[in-house]
């Protein structure tokens, strides 16, 4: 299932958009990372191990699918279908997250500059003179406007403050997302690669791999920016990886007696699957308009 339109770079170009414009980063960035911070995974993957409670979407699935599988096959296709989900929006999310988390660290680190920039001038540092050149946002803790004195302790706090948001960033990054979990990851790739004909290996998860996508990262505030960049290109690789296999699989189904039918039926239940996050996204994506238009 690829939604039309979006991957992981399509949030990457979002933010760049958003960097055009001093002020719709400070309204639209912290819209952005607010519903990436608060964006979690539906009930039904985080319980994807409990039969009983996913019976009743499972059934709904195989119902979609009863007119081109068998009992057993529409029942193999309904797990496969949302075991991908499961893969493709964890992927999915967690580079929105680290994209979101460049952001943030970005904007913190100019609004850091700021205010120490107002520092040096109030201490008679002669480089003082580029911090009122600064760009500096409404949304900035202390703005000192120009031909004012700089209020000193206004400016300390102000940096303590942002310095401490930096930290937090930095200290939640170190401690991983722990919002995916490898045994259910590898679960779901182990029933989508049964259903579609893939190779296990191909779509499964080691503990490097996934220590790589989702667990602790040794970050500083010097390395930051590196170590989230290349972890956003790690997660994008594997999500394109994912579609890819999917994209394979459907074209060998199309081959097939019946297969065009499957496929319909197919491409019917995948949104079943996704449940409320696909729909998160989709309001996000439509709030933000990002389309295929988005340069």
């Amino acid at each position: 299932m690829v939604i039309k339109g979006t991957n992981t770079n399509t949030f990457s170009m979002t933010f760049a958009n958003l960097h055009k414009n001093s002020s719709a980063a400070m309204t639209s960035g912290k819209l952005l990372t607010r519903r990436f911070d608060t964006l979690e995974l539906s009930s039904f993957f985080k319980n994807f191990s409990n039969e009983t409670e996913n019976k009743s979407c499972v059934a709904e699935i195989k119902k979609m699918l009863s007119k081109t599988e068998s009992s057993d096959s529409a029942e193999l296709m309904a797990k496969g279908i949302t075991g991908y989900a499961y893969m493709q929006l964890s992927l999915g999310a967690e580079a929105a997250r680290t994209e979101a988390n460049i952001f943030k660290f970005n904007y913190y680190s100019e609004e850091k500059s700021y205010y120490q920039g107002l520092l040096n001038e109030a201490d008679g540092n002669v480089a003082a003179s580029v911090s009122r050149q600064m760009p500096a946002h409404d949304g900035y803790e202390y703005v000192c406007n120009e031909n004012e004195p700089v209020d000193r302790e206004k400016a300390l706090q102000a940096l303590a403050n942002v310095q401490s948001r930096i930290d937090n960033l930095i200290n939640e990054t170190k401690n991983g997302s722990n919002k995916v979990d490898m045994q259910t990851y590898n679960k779901c790739a182990a029933s989508f690669a049964s259903a579609f004909g893939i190779d296990y290996s191909s779509v499964a998860l080691s503990e490097n791999d996934y220590n790589k996508l989702f667990g602790k990262m040794e970050v500083t505030e010097e390395n930051y920016i590196q170590m989230c960049i290349e972890k956003k290109e790690s997660l994008d690789k594997c999500y394109d990886n994912l579609e890819e296999c999917l994209s394979k699989s459907i074209d060998r189904i199309r081959s097939e007696p019946n297969g065009e039918e499957r496929v319909k039926a197919i491409n019917t239940a995948f949104p079943k699957a996704y449940g409320n996050s696909l729909e998160d996204i989709m309001k996000l994506i439509e709030e933000l308009q990002m389309t295929e238009e988005t340069e």
